[in-house]
């Protein structure tokens, strides 16, 4: 029709608009239907439970940024986060890591979830005069804890240096043949794009808006992990600020000169493994709230200062 020949020209996508009034009665059936529903629908942690309260559980199109300094806990806070939803939710989750190779994801993985050092996993051997070697006994444990630990989870992980549109190609094939509803990309500022642009920043704005994008169509959650500045700003880029539904920030407290930091109500000393995350930007709740999460041992996880639980990490 000259409509349709029209709408080529001026080009119009055909869609279907549809009146809020006249979806009411479907909105509150789907509200109704979650509020009995025996299943969660959104993704909820068990390491940082504070995580859940905040967003109201992570919900498939929800863009995530997670960004630190170097060194500073980032990596650490997105890997262990998708375990999270692997092992605790039986959620399949997809890993893009372009900075650290399958192998060390793996060794970083079991040492997240077995209580065991992760040098010792990487140098086995151990250094000289048998310094921090694994024993055979060590590894039998760590063996069979991890066999229990990844029971059933669906973690997949590419290592391989994939341009923007490539990712979403590996995407959309492994949410076909795996069901992945959570990515962690770590990081964006080692993609490299298929298009060539003036500045950094701009290319960065670019990635940042086509994976917010890639979120909608394809309907899962994208955590993306960006590097800091040394004063800490997000390097080369506001657009990741702008375009995400959740921004954190994470920091080593005491690097930050930060001695104390008031939890719940309390005054907490801090100590070298003690990290504050901050929720910078959320577009469904209020912003600028922090949490300690610390290293015990392996395991990194949101710290709890309640009377029953003084000191105590979850799981």
């Amino acid at each position: 029709s000259a409509e349709e020949i029209n709408n080529v020209i001026e080009g119009i996508i055909p869609t279907e608009e549809q009146n809020l009034y006249d979806k009411l009665a479907g909105v509150f059936e789907d509200v109704k239907n979650r509020m009995i529903s025996k299943t969660e629908d959104s993704l909820q942690s068990s390491y940082f439970p504070t995580l859940n309260g905040w967003t109201g559980g992570i919900r498939m199109g929800d863009f995530i940024q997670i960004s630190g300094k170097d060194k500073n806990g980032k990596s650490s806070f997105s890997y262990t986060l998708a375990l999270d939803f692997a092992i605790n939710q039986k959620i399949p989750v997809g890993i893009f890591s372009l900075e650290m190779s399958n192998e060390v994801l793996a060794w970083k993985a079991i040492s997240y979830e077995c209580d065991i050092d992760y040098q010792k996993l990487r140098n086995p051997k151990g250094l000289r005069d048998n310094i921090n070697k694994l024993t055979d006994d060590e590894l039998l444990k760590v063996g069979e804890k991890a066999q229990r630990r990844f029971y059933k989870s669906k973690i997949y992980i590419c290592d391989k240096s994939l341009n923007e549109r490539q990712i979403k190609a590996k995407m959309k094939k492994m949410i076909k043949e795996y069901g992945i509803k959570f990515f962690v990309i770590d990081y964006i500022g080692l993609i490299p794009t298929a298009g060539k642009f003036e500045t950094r920043e701009r290319e960065i704005a670019y990635l940042s808006r086509f994976f917010k994008l890639v979120c909608k169509e394809l309907n899962v959650s994208i955590c993306i992990v960006s590097q800091q500045n040394r004063e800490g700003k997000i390097a080369e880029s506001k657009g990741l600020d702008r375009d995400c539904d959740f921004a954190f920030s994470i920091k080593r407290s005491l690097e930050e000169g930060i001695k104390t930091l008031k939890v719940e109500n309390k005054e907490i000393s801090m100590n070298e493994n003690d990290f504050i995350v901050t929720m910078d930007k959320s577009r469904h709740s209020a912003q600028g709230k922090q949490f300690l999460a610390s290293y015990i041992n392996s395991k990194f996880r949101e710290r709890s200062f309640r009377e029953d639980e003084q000191g105590k990490f979850p799981i």
